[in-house]
């Protein structure tokens, strides 16, 4: 009869931190002291290239679906409103459907999507109106401030832009639209993002 002799280390995992306190800790601790410690999951452990196939095969797709069902459901419960899009953390999240025209009319964006190069949500560019639908809100209100457009007493215009076919919009909308252009911007021309489609986050664009 061959008999082998196997080390093992008193480092490694101990039958208590394992079973927890699902086990009596007295019980458990004369096995480990017994046994020489536990070797569950170690180089000298026989069992380990079948525990680690269970963990590619098994464990780890059940993990990466458990966090795409997770930001399904994110996206599900997301409120369709329009809201402001204003860092990288927030168009990765998601960009409500409501924030996707005033997105794809943006020029530089619909510049993009005409010439076939971003995925523009999936919107047909044929389908869209030639003028931008949502430029007057981006302009309305919104105050020029330098020294030609301030008088003596500081004093400076705001000017109101509205046409009868301009959408409905809350004057949190228009600013919502405008800060999201905005971002759109400094997306476009940082070196970081520059690359990426804004419609289509975080895929390259054409």
């Amino acid at each position: 009869m061959l008999v082998q002799t196997m080390p093992l280390d008193n480092n490694m995992y101990t039958l208590g931190s394992l079973l927890g306190v699902h086990g009596h800790q007295e019980v458990l601790r004369e096995i480990s002291q017994n046994s020489g410690g536990s070797f569950f999951g170690s180089e000298n452990d026989p069992f380990r290239q079948g525990f680690q196939t269970f963990m590619t095969t098994v464990v780890e797709p059940i993990r990466a679906s458990s966090n795409k069902i997770a930001t399904v459901v994110t996206e599900m419960v997301q409120p369709d409103r329009i809201k402001p899009i204003t860092s990288v953390k927030e168009l990765a999240k998601g960009v409500p459907p409501s924030m996707w025209l005033p997105i794809v009319y943006y020029e530089p964006i619909r510049a993009m999507l005409d010439d076939g190069i971003i995925d523009g949500f999936g919107i047909d560019p044929d389908k869209l109106d030639k003028e931008d639908p949502y430029e007057n809100a981006c302009i309305s209100g919104a105050a020029v401030i330098h020294s030609t457009t301030i008088d003596a007493d500081g004093k400076y215009d705001i000017h109101y832009v509205w046409d009868s076919g301009d959408p409905d919009l809350t004057p949190e909308e228009m600013l919502a639209i405008r800060e999201t252009r905005r971002f759109l911007d400094e997306f476009l021309k940082d070196e970081r993002t520059k690359y990426l489609d804004p419609t289509d986050y975080p895929n390259l664009h054409g």
